[in-house]
């Protein structure tokens, strides 16, 4: 059985990571895991921030669990922060998983993830 991978789409909204995550589900059989897609599905129009990172952290229990079952996974929202990346890039390795990053970048120019690219890059 090969090593599965866990995909990471890192960005700022509206960058293209769904579309590019969508891709990765289909290219690489993989379970997208999208959080924007289950805020959606509980809470409709509402966007409950309280909600929003009990729903990432059972997104992650869920995709670790895959990576255990040798399935491939992609985790679908903006992973902004390097030390996140970094432990999700640990908690794979952990289980025996490779890491890919896919990174999404806005085409205005001048935009606000300009700003804060080079913490997403690290």
């Amino acid at each position: 059985m090969s090593r599965p991978t866990l995909f990471l789409t890192v960005g700022l909204p509206c960058t293209g990571k769904t579309t590019a995550a969508r891709r990765i589900e289909v290219e690489q059989q993989a379970l997208r895991l999208t959080k924007d897609d289950w805020v959606k599905a509980l809470y409709g129009h509402e966007n409950p921030r309280s909600a929003q990172d009990v729903i990432e952290g059972r997104l992650i229990q869920i995709g670790l669990r895959a990576l255990e079952l040798g399935i491939n996974v992609v985790i679908d929202y903006g992973l902004w922060g390097r030390d996140e990346r970094s432990a999700l890039r640990q908690a794979a390795a952990d289980r025996g998983a490779a890491v890919e990053m896919r990174y999404s970048k806005s085409t205005q120019p001048n935009s606000a993830d300009d700003l804060i690219s080079a913490n997403m890059r690290k």
